[in-house]
């Protein structure tokens, strides 16, 4: 494991294995722990980089917005930092449309390109469904969805006398991870076309 500055950010990147450089980049919400099994089956023969993203994770923040491009860049200071000149790529969900992202940016950096459940955005129909959905999910980290559905779940005496249920039942639902960084990286994923 080491710790890689990119600009304004700090990112946790678990490394592993010997062979040609594959990176693996997580979905939205997930971090490198998603590849665990993949670690073990390939870290035999890849060198295996497997970040977290900004903001998640063990990774910092930092103060740009995490859009897919600057996510993107954060990849290509990555390289840049571990003297990887080029790799293999695999994006899941998300991660997917970084990788998307980093090809295009520098196609002479991506040697193979692998993406996993990830959409290349658009407006097409699914896509703007995707997103309809994605700014329902707003509502639901804002906690209005919450507060309604433990209205409905739980009797009025029984919120009162367990005041921390909600909070207890938003923190499952995303995972321990603060709603902002969640909203940000849902909006990340709203905006990308």
């Amino acid at each position: 494991m080491v710790f890689v500055s990119v600009g304004d950010a700090v990112l946790y990147v678990d490394r592993a294995g010997r062979g040609e450089h594959l990176l693996l980049l997580h979905g939205a919400l997930g971090t490198h722990r998603q590849f665990a099994g993949v670690k073990k089956q390939l870290g035999g023969e890849f060198d295996l980089l497997m970040p977290d993203q900004r903001g998640i994770g063990a990774s910092t923040r930092g103060r740009r917005v995490a859009s897919m491009s600057v996510l993107a860049e954060d990849m290509i200071e990555l390289f840049k930092c571990l003297e990887v000149g080029h790799a293999h790529v695999l994006g899941y969900s998300m991660g997917a449309a970084i990788a998307l992202e980093l090809a295009l940016a520098c196609p002479e950096q991506v040697d193979r390109l692998v993406l996993v459940s990830g959409s290349a955005g658009g407006a097409s129909e699914r896509v703007t469904a995707a997103r309809r959905a994605l700014d329902g999910a707003a509502d639901v980290l804002s906690g209005r969805w919450l507060r309604e559905r433990c209205r409905l779940t739980y009797s009025p005496g029984f919120l009162q006398r367990h005041p921390g249920v909600l909070s207890e039942v938003a923190r499952q639902r995303i995972g321990g991870r603060s709603a902002e960084v969640v909203l940000s990286r849902l909006e990340a994923r709203r905006l990308h076309d």
